[in-house]
């Protein structure tokens, strides 16, 4: 039986050696997603980590589980859950309208915090910021 690789090449035609250690270089825009329009992450690490936006939505299905500190995010901040998703979505296009083109979105999951404090995923605020960014 002949093993393969990801890349589908045999192991033994590999530029890589066997054994070999490298280091993988992660594009800061992989992490903020500076380059999209819509961006999505979750919990307090969203507001961290993605890069600043004109629009901070904070999607929560269940509200009043979980509130995150946005003493620090730039640019406008709503909520939006399921039932309210078609008028945060409308008013979003008149904040794009009103600018004039691109619009930049970030998309905070709420989610939910578990006993020691960290971010829990949440199907429902997943679900939630779908059903946003669909509308």
């Amino acid at each position: 039986m002949r093993r393969r690789c990801l890349l589908g090449l045999a192991p033994e035609r590999s530029r890589i050696p066997p054994g070999a250690r490298y280091r993988v270089r992660v594009n800061a825009s992989a992490v903020d997603q500076s380059t999209y329009q819509i961006r999505f992450e979750w919990g307090a690490r969203a507001l961290r980590v993605l890069a600043p936006a004109d629009v901070t939505v904070v999607v929560d299905a269940l509200p009043g589980l979980r509130e995150l500190d946005l003493g620090a995010v730039e640019g406008r901040v709503v909520r939006a859950g399921l039932t309210d998703r078609s008028a945060v979505a409308r008013w979003i296009l008149e904040r794009q309208h009103e600018n004039g083109g691109r619009t930049s979105v970030n998309l905070v999951a709420a989610g939910e915090a578990d006993s020691s404090g960290e971010t829990r995923f949440a199907m429902e605020d997943h679900l939630a910021a779908g059903a946003l960014i669909d509308a």
